[in-house]
């Protein structure tokens, strides 16, 4: 429910190898929380699955998780930068490359010799903008799929609020320490795939920025970022459903979800 861009992939722009590599980002956010819960071969094999299942269906999605998992762990040095953690980023970085060479040998030897049409330019008219509502059916769709994640949003702060503000220290503690998510890190983060995902984002100065800016072209289209903060969304909903304690309260805000 708050990955209505998805649901635009599937029905309306028919984009199989999209729809199909959303299907595998839950499995590198399940990934980057076993590796800090020092689960390490089964956060591996994650890893495999997730990235293999990205790069094997389509490539431009296999760059945003990337750049979303690379985030996710640098927001979070204290939980990232421990010597074991680090070397089994390094052990899965391993496996997912030796798991994908019959991939990444063919692609690199086409994207050396040729122009491939997916690393062209693009432009930010094509961004997912309020003010283009009325541009077209599909500028309409991609527009709505902002709300579910605002919606999330204001869960997610709702829940920080609660903990950082309401609670006292050791609650607050104790909250923190049950929690593998920092809400507010998946809160800027999903708002920061947002803005991205809007012409707002000056879009025309970076991709004048020498290599970064080539990467973001590569894109073709802002509104991917949507994934990305539809799935951070769907992780933010999460964390808030686990502190409710009764059941029927929390299905009933399921249902409302």
């Amino acid at each position: 429910s708050f990955l209505l861009f998805r649901w635009v992939d599937v029905y309306h722009r028919a984009a199989i190898g999209e729809f199909c590599a959303i299907a595998f980002l839950p499995f590198l956010i399940y990934a980057v929380c076993l590796l800090w819960k020092d689960d390490y071969k089964k956060s591996a094999v994650m890893f495999v699955i997730g990235f293999t299942g990205v790069l094997q269906t389509h490539i431009l999605t296999c760059e945003l998780s990337i750049f979303m998992v690379f985030l996710l762990l640098v927001t979070s040095p204290k939980k990232t930068f421990v010597k074991r953690r680090i070397l089994s980023l390094l052990v899965s970085a391993g496996c997912v490359f030796i798991a994908n060479l019959s991939y990444i040998i063919p692609f690199l030897d086409i994207a050396l010799s040729r122009s491939l049409n997916a690393l062209k330019s693009t432009s930010d008219k094509k961004a997912g903008f309020l003010n283009q509502i009325v541009a077209s059916d599909l500028m309409l769709l991609v527009t709505l799929s902002f709300v579910p994640v605002i919606i999330a949003l204001l869960i997610g702060g709702v829940k920080w609020y609660k903990g950082r503000v309401l609670s006292d220290k050791k609650d607050e503690k104790k909250t923190e320490g049950e929690s593998v998510f920092s809400t507010g890190v998946l809160i800027l983060l999903a708002a920061l795939f947002l803005l991205l995902s809007t012409s707002v984002f000056p879009w025309k100065i970076v991709v004048d920025i020498p290599v970064i800016g080539s990467l973001f072209v590569s894109l073709q289209f802002p509104w991917r970022f949507l994934t990305l903060a539809g799935i951070l969304a769907t992780v933010i909903t999460c964390e808030f459903l686990s502190k409710v304690d009764s059941t029927e309260q929390k299905g009933q805000l399921i249902w409302i979800l």
